[in-house]
């Protein structure tokens, strides 16, 4: 693929970003691992379940559940974007797995899933422009938190918590408003603002990178990134207006607006004040998508809640893992595992409330 194809892709795909990396972070060392979690452990068992069995799409997940701990708290983990498996696979790196077995060594039970356009792909087309995050996540998310509330027998109902990452962060709080059940929100990687200002950032940044190395990248790539940052800038100043009568068909910043709609409707800001279960923001300071102001933004909204616990961690990319600093999607080809720290903390957080 020559450089102008794959640059018209990058921005397309919205997955490049530039961002600071400080250095005062606060953590904790209670609670880690000992041991990188393994596929195969004496400490914990997995069970297959189902979630939403009773619906048209129903979904193939696993209940981890550490042996000898009667009736642990549990955590449901929610994806990112895109469509991921249960262990939400990127590459060889598996972060789903290494929570699920990182708190299961800790005492913790977790459940994870296939994600609907994961298992089906096909018939999530047919939902064509109208598709939004209510049936791509929040649905299943219901579904996932009413089969938890079936297994008194192996976990703790009244000690449920709700983990997302990256996208499944942004929606922790729209979750928590519409489950009375759980006991407390985790979102990592995420942000209180609609996915459409991230990618917006993002192009926004690798504009001003291209456009700053005109020797490097060549006069026809910088004349297509402007072109096309001339329509993202147009897109974002719309939905950051009324976009309620717009066609559902209508694509803003890649995305119909049926889906943009959701996201607007959905983000972190219309719902941070009304969180009533505790929470933890957990951010990595050498993650290219969701920066630094990120986190800022979730310390002023939640500075009046006392119930809200913000941790950010030096060196750990989007996925938790150790950065290697590349600034792109090609840091996450390296095999890694998530934090054991970041894997303590949560713990550590989920004994306390």
């Amino acid at each position: 693929m020559n450089k102008l194809k794959f640059l018209t892709l990058v921005l397309a795909s919205i997955i490049f970003t530039g961002c600071e990396f400080p250095t005062e972070y606060e953590t904790s060392t209670h609670f880690v691992p000992q041991q990188t979690p393994s596929v195969l452990s004496d400490i914990w068992t997995e069970i297959p379940v189902t979630v939403g069995a009773d619906t048209t799409m129903p979904l193939e997940g696993v209940l981890t559940i550490p042996n000898d701990v009667q009736n642990p708290p549990v955590v449901l983990l929610v994806h990112g974007t895109g469509p991921n498996d249960k262990n939400s696979t990127i590459f060889e790196n598996t972060p789903f797995l290494d929570i699920a077995h990182g708190l299961a060594d800790l005492g913790i039970a977790s459940l994870r899933y296939d994600k609907r356009t994961y298992a089906y792909p096909l018939k999530m087309l047919q939902y064509g422009t109208d598709l939004t995050l209510r049936e791509e996540i929040l649905d299943d998310v219901n579904s996932a938190i009413q089969f938890l509330l079936t297994q008194q027998d192996t976990v703790d109902t009244n000690k449920i918590f709700v983990l997302g990452h990256s996208q499944g962060g942004m929606l922790v709080p729209a979750i928590a408003s519409e489950n009375d059940t759980i006991s407390g929100i985790i979102s990592v990687a995420g942000t209180l603002r609609p996915l459409y200002e991230i990618s917006y950032d993002q192009n926004h940044s690798l504009f001003e990178n291209i456009n700053n190395n005109p020797d490097l990248y060549g006069e026809d790539v910088v004349a297509l990134v402007a072109e096309q940052m001339k329509q993202v800038e147009i897109d974002i100043e719309i939905l950051r207006g009324d976009i309620s009568d717009i066609p559902n068909d209508t694509v803003l910043m890649g995305l119909p607006a049926g889906y943009q709609k959701s996201v607007k409707q959905y983000q972190g800001l219309n719902f941070v004040d009304k969180i009533n279960v505790p929470m933890l923001v957990l951010h990595g300071d050498a993650d290219f998508q969701v920066t630094l102001p990120d986190f800022n933004l979730y310390e002023r909204m939640l500075s009046g809640q006392v119930e809200a616990t913000l941790i950010r961690y030096a060196d750990l990319n989007h996925l938790m893992m150790e950065s290697d600093y590349t600034k792109n999607i090609t840091e996450y080809q390296t095999k890694g595992t998530v934090s054991r720290e970041v894997i303590g903390d949560i713990a550590e957080w989920i004994f306390k409330n």
